[in-house]
Parts: structure tokens; C-alpha cells; sequence
């Protein structure tokens, strides 16, 4: 109980500090956070049997982590993956067996791939990998651990104010953005994936952001 209500405090605290330079509000993302607290501590107390799950790339290395990001000193936003920083065309695997939700271009997250898993009892996790160049899987196909399922790449762009038909990039440097999300037992996966498609791969508000760290073991050193 102690813990809740230290959570819920540093929530309405962070809540005065009100919007950020890019117009994010830090107490949003931190509302998410506590309430998918529910699946963290499952995790600890091994309700939620989870398997080691692979790491997507094999090489390269990680140039961002889960978490808060600063510009010039004062935060900027909150970053809901890790980034490998690898190659155009490195291979892209499955990190554990499940079944593509989503794949398709979701804007400036570039060309994704959405995989659904069941990670014990009732819990549903999506593992999602952002700024492909190609796909080795396809929506409806189930995949295993470690199957091929995309080329990484450097998609990924967004319309430039106030000019219709002008883009520009999102990102400075090839790399895979990966992210884990988890939906709660009560909500129905068949809305998770409707949503996906009304938002073309943008993720569900339904979908709680968690450190792929947690399904990653291999990776805590570097993000650390």
C-alpha cells in the first residue's frame, strides 16, 4: 500500500510541472507507467511465468534507452523503447514465438512489424520493432523465437508544418526501435488489434508501456 501511494504522489507532483518544449506532459507517461505497475510486480512475485525472450539483432550496439530523455539539460520526452544502432538490412528476429498483429507504415515511426505473445495465465504482451526496410513476415502469420521477420533500416517520416506535400525524416541514423507493451487481462486483444488498425500501427492508449529490459535480461548492462 505504501508503495501505491508513494507512486500516485510522485504522479501528482510531476502533474504540476505541466507541459514540456515538444508539448509531451512527463505525468502522462508516468500515469502509464504506475498503472502497468501491476504487470512488474507480477513479474517479481512469478505470477507471470516469462521465459528469457531473444534480443531481436544480434549485433550492434544500444544508443538509447527505456525512459526519460533530455534536451539542452530539461526533459524532452519519454522514450518507450531501446534503439539498436545497426546497419540498413541487418536481419530483425522474433524475440519469442506469438503472431503478427501489424505491419505496415505507422508514419514517422517508419515501416513496423507488431507481434502479439501470450507470456503466461491471462496476460498478453506486443513486441514492437519500428523504422524497417523490409518485412520477412506478414500480418495473421505466426512466427517462432528467433525466425527472421525483418531488414532493419532508416524509415520513417512526418509532414512539415504548414506544407502539405513536404516531409522530412524522424530519424538521424539507421536503427531498430524496439518496444514491449502489455495489455491488462480485462481488455479484450480483438480491440487492441481494431485500434491498431484505425491508428495504422500508432499504439492503443489500452497498451501500457514496460522496459523491454524486463524481457531482455541481456541487455540490463547497457541500460543500466
Amino acid at each position: 500500500m505504501g508503495n501505491t501511494r508513494s507512486r500516485w504522489a510522485l504522479l501528482a507532483i510531476l502533474t504540476l510541472l505541466g507541459p514540456t518544449s515538444e508539448g509531451y506532459r512527463f505525468d502522462s507517461h508516468l500515469k502509464q507507467m504506475v498503472e502497468s505497475q501491476w504487470f512488474a510486480e507480477a513479474l517479481q512475485q512469478g505470477a507471470i511465468p516469462l521465459g528469457l525472450w531473444e534480443v531481436p539483432v544480434k549485433k550492434g550496439s544500444v544508443t538509447s534507452c527505456y525512459g526519460p530523455r533530455k534536451l539542452l539539460g530539461k526533459f524532452h520526452d519519454f522514450h518507450h523503447g531501446v534503439d539498436f544502432g545497426v546497419p540498413v538490412n541487418t536481419p530483425v528476429r522474433a524475440t519469442a514465438p506469438g503472431r503478427v498483429v501489424w505491419a505496415g507504415n505507422a508514419g514517422c515511426a517508419g515501416r513496423s512489424l507488431i507481434v502479439k505473445h501470450s507470456v503466461g495465465g491471462s496476460a498478453t504482451a506486443y513486441s514492437i520493432y519500428r523504422h524497417l526496410k523490409d518485412y520477412r513476415a506478414k500480418k495473421g502469420q505466426t512466427v517462432e523465437s528467433g525466425q527472421l521477420i525483418a531488414l532493419s533500416g532508416a524509415s520513417g517520416t512526418r509532414l512539415l508544418r504548414g506544407q502539405k506535400n513536404s516531409r522530412r525524416g524522424c530519424i538521424t541514423a539507421p536503427h531498430l526501435h524496439f518496444e514491449v507493451r502489455v495489455l491488462k487481462p480485462e481488455v479484450p486483444a480483438v480491440v487492441i488489434e481494431e485500434d491498431l488498425v484505425k491508428k495504422k500501427g500508432q499504439i492503443s492508449e489500452l497498451l501500457y508501456p514496460t522496459n523491454p529490459v524486463s524481457f531482455l535480461p541481456q541487455i540490463k548492462d547497457r541500460c543500466s
